[in-house]
């Protein structure tokens, strides 16, 4: 009889009649208790629920035209953040349009036939804003070591209006671009664990990848207004088309009426501040239209991640073959530098008998400098294909010091040549990249020894960008015409080679200027103003372009050399 009782109030479910379904119970019957014995009545006919609409029948109920359980919803996976960015920039895409619009305005103002004037550094501030506001627009945070970037393409900027060297100003523009590009990459992209390969590849297709993105205005903004013609209605991608195909048409037509008459030709002159008679037509369109679509295209790649990938681990090799082939090397370079130290650092840098200047050092010099960047290349292959051993890490350190030695070397050889045969630029140069490469294997040997906590790729730019500003500012024209002018050399001058010193920008010509008014250089000041700025094209092109000067063209060295 207790059996019977407790099974009776364990009772859940209700008994029905053989084939009769199940009915639901309604939400009053459920508060119900119900009385111990007591059967569970069937739900009438008339008690049925209402059916459920399609698309609103809860997960777990029953579907009344198949009494079947609904399937859950589908589950929906969370978005890549890189995802999320490419989003964002297309659906943002009147705001990234018309900032990509405003800012080839800017470049073009700043740039059209002027590479070295005062407009350069508004340039370089104006692009760092203009790729603030696009990230921030996007959701991009800033990072605390962004500030490098910024102030090393600004001082860059501001090289630019201070020199007419045209090496600098070439590797300027270049340094720019290359901390430009390496900067976005840090803000977008996941760097932490980037090797020095995927440092270089992530620049390589930044600076490839983007082109096939030209066309992306017209995909991005036809997407846009499709969409907002569903839902708005309206005509302004129409009119957007018809700005993008009438400014190209409006400048080419405004060059050829400035070329047929003089004085509509001054008119456009005063609007648009353009001398439209320096250049070919078309000039200006190309670099508007071109800066809309490369800063366009290239925020599209950007924001796509296409460059964020993670690094590829590399094979690691046996490091049996790593340490025999440093072996061997490190044998001979502790004869070599056993040898350099002896013979050329304590022996009162003597020449050997049948040996010029010319031969031992210049020679020597080229063939210590290809051995260090095969020591580099090998250093890095190293580190990077062969498991780690500590045996492999002292023969790369050895090899190193050997490099070290040979650095040494090469600099005293280039020093001794630059005293018999003058300083030139090609030499400074090398003075130059021998103090970069000393920085490198410095950091070579950091990361050897970091467990490959150190980052190499970080590590050079700043000293490559580092150094390179500094010798840049240094005015590389100036130091080459003050030593090849001291006091000493013009007591012996027999005649400097005229093409020779038309070679030099205005950087060069204040140095010019004090020699020549400095008492006792008669002769030298004479022979300057005949031969050298007689008849110089270069000469005469720099004052020229002194002479023309405005507000966005103006240049500090050509006011130096020309006041």
């Amino acid at each position: 009889m207790e059996e019977k009782k407790i099974l009776e109030n364990n009772m859940q479910e209700p008994v029905t009649q053989p084939g009769q379904m199940q009915q639901p119970m309604q939400p009053e019957q459920m508060q119900q208790p119900m009385q111990p014995g007591q059967m569970q009545q069937p739900m009438q006919p008339g008690q049925m629920q209402q059916p459920v609409q399609p698309g609103q029948m809860p997960p777990g109920q029953l579907q009344p035209q198949t009494w079947q359980p609904a399937p859950p919803p589908p589950y929906v996976f969370p978005m890549p953040k890189k995802h999320e960015n490419l989003l964002t920039f297309q659906r943002n895409f009147p705001f990234f349009g018309i900032a990509c619009a405003v800012y080839a305005l800017f470049y073009t103002f700043c740039l059209y036939q002027n590479f070295s004037g005062i407009a350069m550094p508004v340039l370089a501030v104006g692009t760092l804003v203009f790729g603030y506001v696009c990230l921030k627009k996007v959701g991009v945070p800033m990072k605390k070591d962004v500030w490098f970037y910024a102030v090393a393409i600004t001082l860059l900027g501001i090289n630019l209006c201070i020199t007419k060297d045209t090496f600098l100003i070439f590797f300027d523009y270049a340094a720019m671009l290359l901390l430009l590009v390496s900067g976005f990459l840090h803000l977008c992209c996941n760097d932490e664990k980037w090797d020095f390969s995927a440092y270089l590849t992530g620049i390589v297709l930044s600076l490839i990848l983007p082109i096939k993105n030209l066309l992306n205005p017209f995909f991005d903004g036809n997407a846009y207004w499709k969409t907002r013609r569903e839902t708005k209605g309206g005509k302004g991608f129409y009119i957007f088309i018809g700005v993008i195909c009438g400014l190209p048409l409006l400048i080419l037509v405004l060059a050829l009426l400035g070329s047929a008459d003089f004085v509509f030709k001054k008119f456009l002159e005063a609007i648009f501040i353009f001398d439209f008679d320096n250049g070919p037509e078309g000039s200006l369109f190309v670099m508007l239209l071109g800066s809309f679509f490369v800063s366009y295209a290239f925020l599209s790649f950007l924001f796509s991640h296409e460059a964020d990938t993670p690094p590829s681990k590399h094979k690691k090799y046996e490091t049996v073959i790593a340490i025999t082939i440093n072996a061997m090397l490190s044998v001979f370079y502790l004869i070599f530098s056993v040898i350099q130290i002896v013979y050329l650092f304590l022996g009162k840098f003597s020449l050997p008998e049948q040996y010029t200047y010319a031969e031992y050092a210049k020679e020597g010099f080229y063939q210590l400098l290809a051995v260090c960047i095969i020591n580099l290349v090998l250093v890095l292959i190293c580190v990077t294909f062969f498991e780690e051993s500590k045996a492999l890490k002292i023969m790369l350190a050895v090899i190193t010091g050997c490099t070290y030695i040979m650095i040494a070397s090469s600099a005293l050889r280039m020093k001794m040549y630059v005293e018999a045969y003058e300083l030139t630029y090609l030499r400074l140069n090398v003075f130059w990249m021998l103090l970069v490469l000393t920085f490198f294997f410095t950091g070579i040997l950091a990361y050897i020894f970091s467990k490959k906590k150190f980052s190499l790729f970080r590590y050079a730019m700043v000293v490559i960008t580092v150094l390179y500003i500094g010798y840049a500012f240094a005015r590389p024209e100036t130091i080459i015409a003050s030593y090849n002018l001291r006091e000493e050399e013009l007591a012996q001058w027999k005649g400097i080679d005229a093409y020779y010193l038309s070679d030099f920008s205005s950087d060069a010509y204040p140095i010019f200027r004090e020699v020549c008014e400095r008492e006792g250089n008669e002769e030298f000041a004479e022979y300057f103003m005949e031969e050298v700025l007689k008849d110089r094209s270069r000469y005469a092109r720099l004052f020229e372009e002194y002479e023309d000067m405005d507000f966005r063209t103006f240049n500090f060295s050509l006011y130096n050399a020309f006041r």
